[in-house]
């Protein structure tokens, strides 16, 4: 499968690129450069082709998927089971456990839950959509995605190609702000704001401020602060009936685009202040039970007979089921020391994936073999076994840097979504917008700002 807009002259390719280039500077599709100025973000010339009905299901599944995610995480033995095992190897799952144990203990403050994950697959050759990961905290892309939508919109507008492809409507760059927004007026106080939690040097500084815009835009200047979690351990404070003040500001929503990774908390203060944001009446985004209802090894765990089902119904778990791909705990139970024999014996078959968010530092191959000889059985229980997927493939020109490399490529489509509630109400639960990266077929990793991926559009086929 290959997008029928490839280039195939030099100088039209040339052309072509040099088009990208200025659209991409001047509409904003753009990230931090190496001397803290900005660049180019990566992406491809063409958008590359999804099938229709990978597309369909995919949106078809979102509000399922938060569904489910939301019930669970109310379950109060879900997650305590669940990562039991892993909190006994992984001291950063272990902290994040036992905010959670606070929360059940003394009870949450807040009833509202406000959720923007995002969903993500790679598409077999049958047009089956595979999940890989759902992404419960700071799910990212959203602003670059919606203008890599509207390059290749641009680019597809100025080419003669005789066949034009239809790019679906892209709204991510809305999501963010506006589950945001709904949420802050769902706190019901005027002069509140929004508090974005972020990593003291981030590099993603331009797909966020894209968020901070929209929110003004399209609820009344609305404004956001922008914090770490260092500053808010500084500066943050509760007030009557635990509300959170910074520098003299009460905050409605917290939005999390850190704390998701262990070096995000270098010091105890770090976690004073993620305890202090969970134990406020703002609404957190997510908060620490959707948080770790994104860790692999419950993803794991919902994949197992029978579970899924306690919190939907037939037709919906069927349908969540459809998307699961073959995922095995590395434990001392049978099913984890039959496992454990197969990825010794065909690691090529599969990825290791430890349980905690952050991307890149899944094992694959011989890497697998290696740390399933060495690591205790205690320390597997921090990884799940995944099935390796194989998607369908295609052609596409892959730009970073000003250098355009045609290549054979793979993608991974993620779909986000809003999920917006107060204990057994729902406010909203919607897909909205979607997120595709490139990546050639030899990279095993995939993110784009690690330099493996590329942002892209979907064309649907």
């Amino acid at each position: 499968m290959a997008p029928a807009l490839i280039a195939q002259d030099p100088e039209d390719l040339m052309r072509l690129l040099g088009s990208a280039t200025d659209f991409a500077l001047t509409n904003g599709l753009i990230v931090k450069s190496e001397s803290g100025g900005a660049k180019c973000a990566p992406f491809t010339l063409h958008p590359s082709c999804i099938p229709r009905l990978a597309y369909d299901r995919t949106r078809e599944l979102q509000p399922l998927l938060q569904k489910l995610t939301d019930l669970a995480s109310r379950d109060p033995h879900f997650l305590l089971d669940a990562l039991e095992d892993v909190a006994k190897v992984d001291d950063f799952t272990s902290r994040l456990l036992q905010i959670h144990r606070h929360v059940l203990e003394h009870g949450t403050t807040q009833p509202k839950t406000l959720a923007i994950p995002r969903s993500d697959y790679m598409i077999q050759d049958d047009a089956k959509p595979v999940q890989l990961e759902y992404n419960t905290i700071a799910a990212s892309g959203s602003s670059l995605s919606a203008l890599t939508t509207a390059l290749h919109t641009y680019l597809i507008n100025i080419m003669t190609k005789p066949c034009k492809p239809k790019l679906p409507v892209n709204e991510s760059l809305d999501v963010v702000a506006e589950g945001l927004g709904q949420a802050w007026r769902l706190y019901g106080v005027a002069d509140a704001v929004v508090l974005m939690v972020v990593q003291p040097d981030e590099e993603n500084v331009f797909d966020q401020r894209w968020i901070e815009y929209t929110l003004m835009r399209k609820f009344d200047n609305l404004r956001l602060l922008r914090r770490s979690l260092s500053e808010i351990h500084e500066r943050a404070s509760l007030s009557t009936g635990s509300r959170l003040i910074i520098d003299n500001q009460e905050i409605a929503v917290t939005y999390f685009r850190a704390g998701y990774a262990p070096s995000d908390y270098p010091t105890e203060s770090e976690w004073k202040a993620r305890l202090l944001i969970e134990e406020s009446l703002s609404l957190k985004c997510p908060n620490i039970a959707h948080h770790l209802m994104g860790t692999k090894k419950v993803q794991q765990v919902l994949a197992m007979p029978q579970v899924i089902e306690r919190y939907l119904n037939l037709e919906e778990a069927n349908l969540v089921r459809s998307c699961f791909v073959g995922l095995y705990p590395l434990d001392e139970s049978e099913e984890g020391l039959d496992a454990i024999q197969k990825a010794l014996k065909h690691p090529d078959r599969f990825v290791m994936k430890p349980s905690r968010e952050g991307g890149g530092n899944n094992l694959f191959g011989p890497a697998i073999k290696a740390a399933l000889e060495t690591l205790s059985l205690e320390e597997r229980g921090a990884y799940i076994l995944m099935d390796l997927v194989k998607p369908i493939s295609q052609r596409n020109v892959m730009v970073r840097d000003g250098v355009a490399k045609l290549s054979t490529v793979v993608s991974e489509f993620g779909v986000f979504g809003i999920w917006l509630s107060e204990e057994e109400t729902t406010h909203i639960n919607v897909a909205r917008g979607h997120l595709l990266r490139t990546k050639s077929i030899e990279s095993q990793e995939g993110g784009v700002f690690a330099g493996y991926a590329v942002f892209d559009s979907p064309c649907i086929g």
